[in-house]
């Protein structure tokens, strides 16, 4: 895309972390019926024009579906934070996760592992329709010392859209 390649496997450098869920997984890891999540009522605001409420959350470790993977290792990590939805319809506008204090063995120490994301949907319209979708989402992975920001910027959605017409040609050289 612009010019450089889309393969992940080529952009990233192994060991380093890759952002990624932002179109539904990470509304999958809160609400999801499985994960359990504990909601609890926040405030109330306003937002884009908006009446909007905000309410924290708490996923467990016991029931989390939430895992990172650190090179080999696989890790499951209970997370929490806030769901920020418009108040007369329920739709999701931000989600804030923040992943519970973890941590890898890497040469006989423990390091530092985590994510925290800030996922912003807007609607967008597409086509004739409008769609409430990702519009920014700002990612933050720590391991150890090193910590790994991803800003990413959701533009430009299209519909891609095709039509066709079959005819078939009944002998007479009149199309039927």
């Amino acid at each position: 895309m612009n010019g450089k390649t889309t393969d992940p496997e080529k952009r990233v450098k192994k060991g380093n972390w890759t952002p990624g869920g932002e179109f539904g997984s990470s509304l999958r890891l809160i609400f999801q019926p499985r994960a359990a999540a504990e909601f609890v009522w926040d405030h109330e605001e306003t937002s884009a024009g908006k009446r909007v409420c905000v309410f924290r959350y708490r996923v467990p470790l016991a029931t989390t579906t939430y895992e990172i993977q650190a090179d080999l290792d696989h890790v499951k990590m209970g997370h929490h934070g806030f769901v920020t939805a418009e108040c007369d319809t329920g739709a999701v506008r931000r989600i804030r996760i923040e992943t519970d204090p973890a941590s890898v063995k890497r040469h006989g120490e423990d390091v530092a592992i985590g994510m925290r994301l800030d996922l912003r949907y807007a609607p967008v319209s597409i086509g004739s329709s409008e769609f409430l979708l990702p519009e920014q989402a700002v990612e933050i992975a720590p391991f150890g010392k090193t910590l790994t920001k991803a800003e990413i910027r959701f533009e430009q959605y299209r519909k891609y859209d095709s039509t066709s017409n079959i005819t078939f040609d009944d002998g007479t050289g009149k199309d039927k």
